[in-house]
């Protein structure tokens, strides 16, 4: 739920609460780290996001937030996402 609603311990939410004096991404320096950036485009977790890619690819569902953030089948493969990249 908490990545539905954008509260997450990413940079752009901490800062936005003034938990970080940066928005920008740890992993990969890209000016903002969001929810969609760290779930799609953030190149430090392309190892990470292969096997979300994979389930994505069995479903024939495109790799999209309201996939896997919305879809029961993905739950499961997020969650190991999460837990991968700490």
């Amino acid at each position: 739920m908490q990545f539905r609603l954008g509260h997450t311990p990413e940079n752009q939410y901490l800062k936005r609460t003034r938990r970080a004096d940066s928005a920008r991404c740890p992993a990969c320096g890209d000016k903002e780290e969001i929810v969609e950036h760290f779930m799609l485009r953030c190149p430090a977790y392309a190892h990470e996001r292969w096997a979300l890619t994979e389930k994505a690819k069995k479903l024939r569902k495109p790799m999209e937030m309201e996939i896997l953030l919305g879809n029961l089948e993905m739950t499961r493969e997020v969650a190991k996402f999460i837990r991968a990249t700490n």
